[in-house]
């Protein structure tokens, strides 16, 4: 949430000023001004959220091994198990 509300505070007020002048509602310039701007944040995001559950190893693996009839089988262990098994 932290780096959603950087990303919001870069994007210029000059944009939304100019939208209204235009005469754009606030759908309008959520849709068109604020998600557009907004896209490089998400894709980081995404991006350090998918590297964060590729992580995802250790702690399933110790414990439970993927579990009773894999519900705690992560990606990575997926991996694991069809590569070295």
């Amino acid at each position: 949430m932290i780096i959603f509300t950087a990303g919001l505070q870069n994007i210029p007020p000059q944009l939304y000023e100019a939208a209204e002048v235009e005469g754009a509602n606030a759908l309008q310039k959520f849709f068109r001004i604020t998600l557009p701007m907004l896209a490089p944040t998400t894709l980081f995001i995404s991006i350090i959220t998918l590297i964060g559950f590729f992580q995802l190893f250790a702690e399933p693996y110790i414990m439970t091994q993927g579990g009773p009839l894999n519900s705690t089988l992560s990606i990575v262990q997926y991996m694991y198990q069809e590569g070295f098994r």
